[in-house]
């Protein structure tokens, strides 16, 4: 099942990272945006506890390597 972090769609950080840490599953990917008032005071918190939970936290370059995402470039799997 996907999840969404709909971080959009509020200003809540507590309840950004509720819904962040609530979907977490292996393999999983995280999407945000840094343009959302709730959203960057969300972030330090959110790895915090990933870490804790011994997930591992990657770059989107490292997770396509050995490809060379281009900016305005289009990926699927």
């Amino acid at each position: 099942m996907e999840r969404h972090a709909k971080d959009y769609a509020t200003t809540d950080t507590a309840f950004i990272e509720k819904r962040v840490l609530d979907g977490v599953r292996r393999d999983g990917i995280i999407l945000l945006h840094e343009r959302y008032a709730g959203t960057i005071p969300a972030v330090p918190d959110i790895i915090r506890r990933l870490r804790d939970q011994e997930c591992i936290l990657v770059t989107v370059p490292q997770l396509m390597a050995p490809a060379k995402p281009q900016p305005g470039e289009v990926y699927r799997p």
